[in-house]
């Protein structure tokens, strides 16, 4: 993702909540992949929050936003 995208997402997240908080590093694997799951109705936002906390994340949407986003592409 380019570095323009990225800072724009980030301040994006930083409008939209007064912080971001991350717990449970703990629990982490050293190494491998983590699957993150957000289940808000704004799921896009959840996006955004996880731009600032995560290194390189992959995104996958569900079907009812791809549903919804046919017309906007």
């Amino acid at each position: 993702m380019p570095n323009f995208q990225r800072a724009l997402h980030v301040a994006w997240a930083r409008i939209w909540f007064s912080g971001i908080r991350v717990q449970g590093l703990k629990h982490l694997p050293a190494s491998g992949p983590v699957l993150y799951v957000a289940l808000h109705r704004n799921g896009i936002v959840d996006g955004f929050v996880h731009e600032c906390v995560l290194p390189a994340p992959t995104y996958m949407i569900s079907i009812q936003w791809k549903r919804g986003l046919r017309g906007l592409f």
